[in-house]
Parts: C-alpha cells; sequence; structure tokens
C-alpha cells in the first residue's frame, strides 16, 4: 500500500469504500466515530485528520504532537 494512503474495504466482498489520500507520512492509526460519520487518521508525527464518511472529504486537520491517548478515545468524543 502507498505511504499516507489509506483504504476503507468492505470485508464481506472485499469492495472498496472508501480510498482518499490521507497524509504524507505514514498512517498509524484510524478510528470511527460511535455513530460512524466520521473517520479518524493519524500519522507517527501526530497529524490527525477528521473525514467524512459518506463524501470522503477531509473535515479537518491538525498538525502538533503525538498524543498519547488513543484514537478511539477521541473519537468516541467527537459529536456526530
Amino acid at each position: 500500500m502507498d505511504e499516507g494512503r489509506i483504504q476503507v474495504v468492505e470485508t464481506a466482498t472485499g469492495r472498496l469504500l472508501l480510498r482518499p489520500r490521507a497524509h504524507e507520512g505514514l498512517v498509524e492509526e484510524l478510528a470511527f466515530t460511535p455513530c460512524g460519520s466520521k473517520l479518524l487518521t493519524r500519522t507517527s508525527a501526530g497529524e490527525l485528520r477528521i473525514w467524512d464518511w459518506e463524501t470522503g472529504a477531509c473535515d479537518a486537520a491538525v498538525l502538533g504532537e503525538r498524543q498519547r491517548a488513543p484514537l478511539r478515545t477521541a473519537a468516541a468524543h467527537l459529536l456526530c
């Protein structure tokens, strides 16, 4: 897989659901919000992006230090 690229695939069929160009660096972590409307991705350098699951558009990007909390914890606190 290309560095910085994420793919979301339906496991039952192998059908590609989403493939946005995510980051310039290696994507280390991803998590969905509890309602499933947003996808969060994070690189080893700490870049965080929030994606709209329906459109594949990046809603927000934040550059910063690597956070200690797992990304799923951040995703759980986002409003859907």
